[in-house]
């Protein structure tokens, strides 16, 4: 998946070891190789989305938390929303 500035992608996580109660939370990515450590790499920035919404873009507010990913890390995380819903389609308890 080619993943989009400043567009929303979900993380899911699970509050239970069986994976059925899941816990969504959004993201908005940032971009890539936003920082001078990332010398020799890939890596993919998100920030909250409620943090962005609540103090600012990190990209212009120093010290924001953001999470950096690599492409290896990314595989599986911050999904889109057809990806969102197959995900979680595969929960036993969620509604359907």
């Amino acid at each position: 998946m080619q993943h989009e500035v400043d567009k929303i992608y979900f993380r899911v996580t699970f509050c239970d070891p069986d994976m059925t109660f899941p816990v969504v939370d959004p993201f908005v990515f940032l971009g890539m190789n936003l920082s001078e450590d990332d010398d020799g790499g890939e890596f993919y920035y998100f920030q909250n989305a409620v943090d962005l919404y609540k103090n600012g873009d990190a990209r212009r507010v120093p010290g924001s938390p953001v999470s950096r990913l690599t492409k290896e890390h990314l595989a599986g995380d911050m999904l889109d929303v057809p990806s969102l819903v197959k995900m979680l389609s595969r929960g036993s308890r969620v509604a359907k």
